[in-house]
């Protein structure tokens, strides 16, 4: 079943358009350790996870890794994080047997033109100028922080309200920016009394 409705970038979209942009797109069954494959240079092709899982790698020129991501259903990646026909070298293989949709990059254009909003709802680029005027994120490459970008999840906390506590650490590492206001940060260590908070 073809159902874009569920995307929440895909959202902003008219139902018209929605259901033209629906009757586009090319459905891809995969399974565990398949290879998703595409023709170089042919432009921007937009995946849209509509069940199971995959992960994406990305390496440097040394062979490092620096971007690794599992996307699962209701995810949309692509492997040119900007849209502008800068294609990267990523790597995508199925982590559990799924169904993809796949929008093919003269789809892509036409659905851009039709909804401007979407190109900024797909790369996040007001989150993106955030982070690029963070000077920790300094070394990071524009394709990097857009890649970041798309990652991040926006949250605006009232004073007086925690942003984490030690019971997140869990089995994944959090990490905040903060874009603007003030915290206190209070760091506690095998059950000794907590430190005079920092404020950042």
């Amino acid at each position: 079943q073809r159902n874009l409705a569920s995307f929440a970038a895909l959202k902003i979209m008219s139902p018209g358009d929605l259901e033209e942009l629906t009757n586009r797109i090319i459905v891809r069954d995969f399974n565990e350790d398949d290879l998703l494959q595409e023709t170089r240079g042919a432009g921007d092709y937009l995946y849209l996870v509509q069940s199971g899982a995959l992960r994406e790698t990305g390496k440097d020129s040394t062979g490092k890794v620096w971007w690794d991501r599992t996307h699962t259903a209701g995810a949309i990646f692509s492997r040119q994080a900007t849209y502008d026909g800068i294609y990267e070298e990523t790597e995508v293989i199925g982590l559990a047997r799924g169904r993809l949709f796949t929008i093919m990059p003269k789809d892509l254009s036409w659905a851009m033109e039709r909804q401007p909003k979407l190109r900024e709802a797909l790369i996040r680029e007001p989150i993106a100028a955030r982070l690029r005027a963070m000077p920790l994120l300094a070394p990071l490459s524009d394709t990097q922080i857009r890649r970041l970008a798309t990652i991040c999840t926006p949250e605006e906390v009232k004073a007086g309200n925690p942003i984490c506590d030690p019971g997140q650490a869990g089995a994944e590492t959090w990490f905040w920016f903060i874009d603007w206001g003030q915290v206190n940060v209070t760091y506690s260590r095998g059950g000794m009394p907590p430190e005079a908070p920092l404020t950042i």
